[in-house]
């Protein structure tokens, strides 16, 4: 009986290993979901927060400058406030 259990070490960790590698593929393909999904969240949090910020600089901007003012953004990432352009016959 001793003989049979030393014998069935090796293949038990055999068997463990093999386990192991057929499921890892599945643990790496969830975990890439997870991450997407995180990934979209936080994409949809920056875009809120850009258009939070975008809206916030608009009004800044017509605070300033009066109605049709343009509020832009330099490259580096400063706020620029533009007046209304005024055409001949006086409409924006």
């Amino acid at each position: 009986m001793r003989r049979t259990r030393r014998n069935l070490h090796p293949i038990w960790g055999l068997l463990i290993i093999v386990s192991a590698v057929l499921l890892l593929p599945s643990v790496i393909e969830w975990m890439d979901a997870q991450d997407a999904k995180r990934m979209r969240q936080i994409n949809a949090e920056i875009r809120e927060a850009e258009a939070s910020m975008d809206r916030a600089a608009a009004a800044l901007c017509r605070a300033e400058l009066g109605p049709g003012a343009q509020a832009l953004w330099t490259h580096q990432g400063d706020l620029v406030c533009r007046p209304a352009v005024l055409t001949a016959g006086g409409a924006q």
